[in-house]
């Protein structure tokens, strides 16, 4: 039997809300939304890079909400810069 953890992982310029890094694109938070809900149970990642994704502040807030809500998270690294992001997100 073998069983292993994702423990890294870097979405780091992968248009994650439909923006490329010139802002070209609809804006669409499902992707990042999906990201949040699987992070809210994982207990296993460690690292998580989403920089450079422009997920504004409601990805960011969406991604910060997930991390707190999660008892048993393990994170210690979170990359969300160059995101577009505000004072809202930063309340989060």
């Amino acid at each position: 039997s073998f069983s292993a953890s994702l423990t890294q992982l870097d979405l780091s310029r992968n248009q994650l809300c439909g923006l490329d890094d010139l802002g070209r694109g609809t804006y669409d938070a499902t992707g990042i939304t999906a990201i949040g809900e699987a992070l809210a149970v994982n207990a296993s990642l460690t690292s998580l890079g989403l920089g450079d994704n422009r997920l504004r502040d409601e990805g960011v807030a969406c991604i910060c909400e997930a991390v707190q809500s999660n008892k048993e998270i393990k994170l210690t690294s979170l990359d969300v810069s160059s995101n577009m992001a505000g004072s809202e997100a930063a309340k989060s």
